[in-house]
């Protein structure tokens, strides 16, 4: 049987030290004393190898691979868009000066204040979207 491996892994022989790298197939023992390998990473070793992937298990971990990386990307792609949606609720470009979104977040924040608002029942959610979105772009932006 075959072992299929990342690159970040190495097979490593616990009796010689003997090494396999890497991608390339290799035997399920150790070429100079025919004893299990061990699988390490960086480093760590996690224990004798004693079931192998077939194929079909290295397919399904590739699979599985890219779903996660393709969840993280669509999860990138959905922060940024709240971004570009925050720059737009206070009518500001994203690439806008601080001072620029401190004047405007400050203008925006009076007129839809529950205080100066108190005959408009919707005031409060505005203020609250706009608040959002003022610290959606300072934490975007590295405005602290």
């Amino acid at each position: 049987m075959n072992v299929f491996l990342c690159k970040y892994h190495v097979l490593r022989c616990p009796k010689c030290g003997h090494v396999k790298t890497g991608t390339a197939r290799s035997k399920t023992c150790c070429p100079s004393c025919a004893h299990s390998w061990e699988i390490s990473k960086g480093g760590h070793t996690f224990g004798v190898l004693k079931s192998f992937w077939t194929p079909a298990e290295a397919s399904a971990f590739a699979q599985q691979f890219k779903m996660q990386r393709e969840q993280a990307r669509a999860k990138a792609i959905g922060e940024e868009l709240e971004v570009k949606t925050a720059f737009n609720m206070l009518g500001l470009s994203q690439g806008c000066s601080r001072e620029d979104f401190v004047k405007e977040y400050r203008k925006r924040a009076l007129m839809h204040h529950p205080d100066t608002n108190e005959e408009n029942p919707a005031a409060q959610e505005n203020f609250k979207q706009i608040t959002n979105a003022a610290q959606q772009i300072r934490s975007a932006m590295g405005w602290q």
